[in-house]
């Protein structure tokens, strides 16, 4: 073998073994499939409210949910003198999740769901992607 293919090969494998796992990947793992759609279940109520406000439905659609992230966040004492501009206790923890709701007609809504002051989670923006 040359060199070349050497390399090649040993590169290949090292980005293979250091390769984080994708999507399709996770969704093998029946665990945390169960674990995206019992939140979702939780989330329901606000994910169909938050549609009707920005569709102004009174009856809203969608064919399938996704939770694209989840982010942990915490609040600061202070920052610079500040403080942080968010509704939770200074040094409370709340969450983030990204959901993407698909419409009928196509669509894709990206809806941000915060939880940071209550226990209720809230929409705080959301982008339509058009299909």
């Amino acid at each position: 073998m040359n060199t070349v293919r050497i390399w090649t090969y040993i590169l290949l494998s090292v980005t293979f073994i250091f390769t984080p796992f994708t999507e399709a990947e996770a969704r093998l793992d029946p665990r945390s499939e169960s674990i995206e759609k019992a939140l979702l279940q939780q989330l329901n109520p606000i994910i169909m409210k938050s549609l009707r406000g920005i569709y102004h439905e009174k009856y809203s659609q969608f064919n399938c949910e996704q939770i694209l992230s989840i982010n942990e966040r915490f609040t600061l004492n202070n920052h610079k003198d500040k403080a942080m501009p968010v509704d939770a206790i200074h040094g409370g923890q709340y969450f983030e999740i990204w959901v993407d709701i698909c419409r009928p007609d196509g669509d894709h809504v990206h809806m941000l769901l915060k939880n940071d002051g209550s226990d209720d989670y809230y929409l705080d923006t959301y982008k339509i992607l058009d299909s």
